[in-house]
């Protein structure tokens, strides 16, 4: 590259929207030396379509849903119709959301890419999500919606007696949006999805991105079915027992099963599957190996946030090895991280803490 193709792509790494009237000025050349340059750094592969994508082939781009959890807990018995003193807790939630910040954790570099609304929260998710190592310069803002909330009450037991989502702004994630985004999508080693984008979306990212290792999250049995009349699309799949049960047809009773689950799946045309199976642990496979991942018994604190970290070490662990089983193995030691934390991304996830955990909650591959 010359000296003023690496000043522009130091510019574009940090205001990857910026006009070419802008780059002009801060260079102090014309617009017309700008386009030349542009052109010829997209002509190099260095720069990628719209919105001046810098080709990095090491980043993990996830896009999926982000909100903000807002937990109340009453200190006496609850009563139905009555104002009772107690304690109001609010958090970062979504699925896509969550997997970046995991991956943050373990020095993935990682884009995030979703929507959130021209509001307080929408600033909250944007500026701790950064705050994490998430690259966010990809989270647009959108005007029409307010950003994802999930408001739930627990009663004095800590189970939840109601909630309400507002996801909304989810459906803006539409045609247009991803068409804005499809650049990034295209210049990333990795790219993860979850299925709260609608089933129009998910479609789109599956037809235009299969030639890509695209891994799926399919969130819960109902929004899992979004994907079905097209999910070998999709290189790599991650549902627990019963979102695969939907997808496949077919009830898990016994490892036959389980492996008449994975078939189903490679006959759509996915080359990877992992089924969470609770405390039995984490059944892999390819069309050449299959395998139970299993560990001691773990007391657990947290039941929320284990898949969002099995899936960041998994596509960690994707990077570095095509052995499946190393996969399945960093991940599950991940997920057990997130089950031995109060909160829902546990905060001393590292590399290191995954090793620690395999060896001391004893993980382990067996052939099937």
């Amino acid at each position: 590259m010359t000296k003023r193709e690496k000043e522009i792509i130091e510019i574009l790494k940090k205001e990857p929207m910026i006009s070419q009237n802008d780059l002009a000025n801060r260079l102090g050349i014309s617009r017309s030396s700008v386009a030349v340059h542009i052109t010829n750094l997209m002509k190099k592969e260095i720069i990628a379509g719209k919105g001046y994508v810098i080709r990095e082939d090491n980043f993990v781009a996830v896009l999926g849903g982000a909100n903000v959890d807002i937990m109340g807990f009453p200190k006496d018995v609850f009563k139905p119709g009555d104002s009772l003193p107690g304690t109001v807790l609010q958090s970062l939630g979504g699925v896509g959301r969550n997997i970046a910040e995991n991956l943050a954790k373990l020095e993935v570099p990682v884009r995030f890419l979703t929507l959130v609304g021209d509001d307080p929260n929408g600033d909250f998710i944007r500026q701790e999500t950064k705050a994490s190592g998430v690259d966010v310069s990809h989270i647009h803002t959108d005007k029409k919606h307010g950003t994802g909330i999930y408001f739930s009450v627990q009663d004095e037991e800590g189970e939840m007696i109601a909630a309400i989502s507002q996801m909304d702004i989810y459906d803006e994630m539409d045609l247009g949006y991803l068409e804005k985004v499809l650049p990034v999508l295209r210049s990333a080693a990795r790219i993860i999805v979850d299925t709260n984008l609608s089933e129009e979306a998910l479609r789109f990212v599956a037809n235009n991105l299969s030639d890509k290792e695209l891994i799926v999250d399919t969130v819960s049995s109902k929004k899992a079915l979004r994907i079905k009349d097209f999910v070998g699309k999709f290189s790599t799949i991650k549902p627990n027992r019963v979102e695969s049960e939907i997808l496949t047809g077919i009830p898990i009773l016994d490892d036959e099963s389980l492996k008449a689950n994975a078939h189903w799946f490679f006959e759509q045309g996915v080359k990877r599957v992992f089924i969470s199976l609770g405390s039995q642990g984490t059944f892999a496979a390819t069309p050449k190996i299959m395998g139970k991942v299993t560990s001691r018994k773990v007391h657990m604190k947290n039941a929320n946030g284990a898949g969002d970290a099995f899936i960041a070490a998994m596509v960690m662990t994707s990077l570095q090895t095509k052995d499946i089983r190393e996969w399945a193995k960093n991940g599950s030691a991940a997920a057990i991280s997130a089950i031995l934390s109060e909160d829902t991304i546990n905060r001393d996830l590292s590399l290191e803490k995954i090793n620690e955990i395999k060896k001391e909650y004893q993980i382990e591959w067996k052939n099937m």
